[in-house]
């Protein structure tokens, strides 16, 4: 299932490289490299998935996570965070936004892609999230 997913993050080898594994499955990608536009674009574009880098020089994954969840037409948008290895607590703040993917960087294609899927999934409502 193809969807319209929106990257934010400021390291542009990064959004880069997820781009590629998401254009070549079939999604179409929006991405911004400001983190402080990443809500704004939300709000407009009206995204199926947001992929957020948590650690950007101009904002945070986690904020804009909590700012997402406070606008009534996104409050239940999928949300995949972008995390630094190893960072502790990372899984009990995502959740608290409801976020349900915390992916480590780099990010393994496998893994990004079947967490695409499965939030793609929850969005529509077909099938188990996990």
């Amino acid at each position: 299932m193809a969807g319209r997913i929106l990257i934010v993050g400021n390291d542009e080898d990064l959004i880069a490289i997820v781009r590629h594994h998401l254009v070549t499955q079939g999604h179409e990608v929006l991405h911004t490299l400001d983190g402080t536009e990443g809500p704004v674009i939300a709000m407009r574009e009206l995204p199926d998935l947001v992929i957020s880098d948590t650690c950007m020089s101009d904002c945070d994954g986690f904020a804009q996570a909590a700012e997402l969840r406070l606008e009534s037409s996104l409050h239940a948008l999928p949300i995949i965070l972008l995390t630094k290895a190893g960072d502790p607590g990372v899984l009990a703040r995502a959740d608290r936004f409801g976020v349900k993917h915390c992916l480590p960087k780099p990010v393994a294609r496998d893994a990004l892609l079947a967490a695409v899927a499965s939030s793609l999934r929850q969005r529509t409502g077909c099938g188990a999230s996990l």
